[in-house]
């Protein structure tokens, strides 16, 4: 049973400044795949009258994106950096060349480099710093000279390390493969993250693909927020949709590993062809069928 993470979603207020923004600032280029995903988002808004836009943006890497701007129900939540104790996504991770070049370029298309939270790290040999897109969401920048730009990772605030660890291990195939203990690092990390006396552990999982998931374990500031699903029409980072080979038998996966489901098909369609849940911190998954 193979399951793969396809894309990261993202809730935006105007889908072809986001586009523009990710293509010009990040390197990703418009796709046409990912049809059914608009469908699946407009189900679990609640409401039968949706109208929503949606854009699939891919590096050359194959990472993709899907950018999606909801007029009915309209959006909600602020067009803000989440805190990054705060449960569920906090943030995309890139490695640049340079730090300067990469948040000039960010800031001339409409994000915002926080040139407060650049430091250099002993630890990680590398200078890291904060920007924002248009609409908030908080991408970390990793200098790496004389390497090309390159997307890292995508993080989240984790409630239960080893919860959260498993769930992903059974469910897709992802396996640990860093740990970062970094509890007497504040004079860097503070100004960083922008938490006072912060104390976290990292952990890195990666699939057979490539793809990379961050877990931040906050010990300090403790982590806040709601560990219940929210709607996809919240600005910022919303889901990740994942693809797989059988959809019957991850349901059965999903269900003894205790997750909430819900199930959407297309109309006509008597198998459903998309199966939504949540993972432990509450963080909205679509898992969509591959059929040959």
């Amino acid at each position: 049973m193979a399951v793969t993470l396809a894309h990261r979603g993202i809730c935006v207020s105007q889908i072809d400044r986001a586009c523009d923004f990710y293509g010009r600032a990040l390197g990703f280029s418009p796709v046409t795949d990912g049809a059914l995903d608009a469908q699946v988002l407009g189900q679990l808004t609640g409401h039968t009258d949706v109208e929503l836009h949606s854009q699939f943006v891919r590096d050359g890497s194959g990472v993709s994106l899907e950018l999606v701007q909801f007029v009915r129900p309209p959006p909600s939540g602020a067009r803000e950096r989440r805190a990054l104790n705060q449960y569920g996504l906090t943030h995309f991770c890139f490695w640049t060349p340079c730090i300067e070049e990469t948040a000039r370029m960010i800031e001339l298309h409409g994000g915002v480099p926080h040139w407060h939270t650049l430091v250099s790290s002993e630890e990680m040999n590398t200078r890291v710093m904060y920007c924002s897109d248009p609409d908030g969401v908080r991408i970390e920048l990793g200098e790496r000279k004389d390497e090309p730009m390159a997307f890292l990772h995508s993080a989240l605030c984790a409630g239960d390390v080893a919860q959260t660890i498993d769930f992903y291990s059974q469910l897709a195939g992802f396996k640990l493969i860093e740990h970062l203990e970094l509890s007497r690092h504040t004079s860097w990390l503070a100004p960083l993250m922008e938490l006072p006396e912060v104390s976290l552990s990292a952990y890195v999982l990666v699939s057979d693909q490539g793809e990379r998931i961050e877990l931040l374990e906050c010990h300090r500031p403790a982590p806040f927020g709601t560990r219940q699903a929210v709607g996809p029409n919240r600005f910022g980072l919303s889901h990740m949709t994942f693809t797989v080979s059988d959809l019957d038998r991850t349901a059965e996966l999903a269900s003894r590993l205790g997750v909430a489901r819900t199930f959407c098909a297309r109309s006509g369609v008597r198998k459903p062809e998309a199966l939504v849940c949540n993972d432990p911190d509450g963080i909205t998954l679509i898992l969509l069928e591959q059929r040959e």
